[in-house]
């Protein structure tokens, strides 16, 4: 698995096959699994720092657990 942010080097990184996640699926996983209380207070500590957003991280932070949490109900989106 590879721990990838940048566009390029996903891009490259899914075309040779590797599994990836992102910085956001961290987050989540570490929520899913128990690891982190709650996400709500990293968004705004994420905007602190120089790390580049392509969308607003809360919303892509919702989105993925709410992805995950329809997928263990079985619920399609």
């Amino acid at each position: 698995m590879l721990i990838i942010d940048d566009r390029k080097g996903r891009k490259f990184a899914y075309e040779l096959g590797l599994t990836i996640i992102g910085t956001v699926g961290i987050i989540v996983d570490a929520k899913l699994t128990g690891i982190i209380p709650s996400v709500g207070p990293i968004p705004a500590k994420m905007r602190t720092t120089n790390f580049r957003f392509t969308e607003r991280p809360e919303l892509l932070i919702l989105q993925k657990l709410v992805s995950s949490a329809c997928v263990k109900k079985g619920v399609l989106l």
